[in-house]
């Protein structure tokens, strides 16, 4: 199971909170066993993520999508992915 939000969690606020929550569960242990530091705030998490999640939007976009029309107009690409295993 991963323990992570995808960036795309930000256009579902629901969706994301919920994640958010999910992740601090197990977080917020580590955060205060591991490393001594308290629990992040799910909520005050939340509302960080929705801020900035504004600037990051515009930027967000279906990467194969977008490597599939720059394959058909001939540009040349090297890159590596990952499961999120």
């Amino acid at each position: 199971m991963k323990y992570g939000v995808q960036v795309g969690a930000l256009f579902y606020p629901e969706y994301l909170k919920q994640e958010i929550e999910r992740c601090l569960q197990l977080k917020n242990k580590i955060f205060e066993k591991v490393y001594g530091k308290p629990a992040a705030d799910p909520d005050e998490t939340f509302r960080w993520a929705m801020k900035y999640g504004e600037i990051l939007k515009p930027h967000i976009c279906d990467s194969i999508a977008l490597l599939k029309d720059a394959r058909k107009a001939g540009n040349e690409s090297c890159w590596k992915g990952s499961s999120g295993r």
